[in-house]
């Protein structure tokens, strides 16, 4: 993994081309939280959302989260979540990227937790894709987003906070029905201007992301696919709404193999955050 992860700052990222928006982000594998990905339990509420799942299983895991792959419009790409059935299907699912995975508001982080700590997150930003069906006029595969947040911690307390992304820059709405099949969707979230503030002014440090989807389809004659997966996640920072340009500054930031010991000892090998 790169000792180093290098960002757009102050700006938002390519949305109209897929390799314009790999080509922004950090060389793969992009990660800035720790290698976890981990499916959510039940409906619970928190960061004023209420956050349901009543899915399967979901397959991959968080280097496919981050990772830049091509959707072919056959098979949805990354994490993500997937049956085959002739049923009618309404499933509805979240998931956590990075350290302290499942955990609630105002819970402590373990002090081995790792992250890169970044500050001035106020963004997220991925790709969607889902799967083609020969008949999906008749079986209406689809899937939706139906909300994104971002997972901070305190740094004195190591308390978790966890503050949703009202604003869209790009791709989907929340609660839009995408059907399957149709290209990936590059989509950004943003948070509020408040929680923003509260963000820079409290020093919030990134411990990861959390995503909850929607996908399903009518019922049909034969068995058929219904998927959903996310890929290419990376963080946005300061103010996303800004217009991307190659040419803009960039943060440099540590990688995401840092405990927070680490990070409160300000031990010698934890790279400085620059931009």
């Amino acid at each position: 993994m790169p000792e180093l992860l290098t960002y757009p700052w102050d700006s938002q990222y390519p949305k109209n081309n897929l390799d314009q928006f790999f080509g922004a982000t950090a060389e793969e594998p992009n990660m800035p939280t720790d290698v976890i990905a981990e499916t959510g339990f039940g409906t619970v509420t928190d960061g004023g959302y209420t956050w349901k799942h009543n899915s399967n299983k979901p397959y991959g895991s968080a280097e496919r989260v981050y990772s830049r792959e091509w959707s072919n419009n056959s098979i949805a790409r990354g994490f993500g979540y997937r049956i085959e059935s002739t049923n009618a299907i309404d499933y509805d699912a979240w998931f956590d990227v990075g350290a302290g995975a499942n955990l609630s508001s105002g819970q402590v982080l373990p002090t081995t937790a790792k992250s890169s700590y970044m500050k001035n997150v106020t963004a997220c930003w991925f790709v969607s894709s889902s799967n083609a069906s020969s008949d999906n006029s008749t079986a209406n595969t689809r899937y939706k987003i139906s909300q994104v947040g971002i997972r901070y911690i305190n740094r004195s307390s190591r308390r978790l906070t966890i503050l949703t992304c009202p604003n869209v820059l790009a791709g989907l709405t929340y609660g839009y029905e995408h059907a399957g099949g149709n290209p990936p969707s590059i989509n950004g979230y943003e948070l509020s201007n408040s929680d923003k503030t509260t963000v820079k002014n409290d020093g919030l440090f990134l411990v990861g992301f959390r995503i909850a989807i929607y996908y399903g389809k009518d019922r049909s004659t034969r068995q058929l696919t219904t998927q959903v997966g996310i890929n290419a996640l990376t963080p946005g920072f300061v103010d996303s709404t800004k217009t991307y340009n190659i040419d803009n500054k960039r943060i440099i930031c540590r990688n995401s193999q840092k405990t927070y010991d680490d990070l409160y000892n300000n031990a010698h090998h934890f790279p400085i955050e620059c931009r």
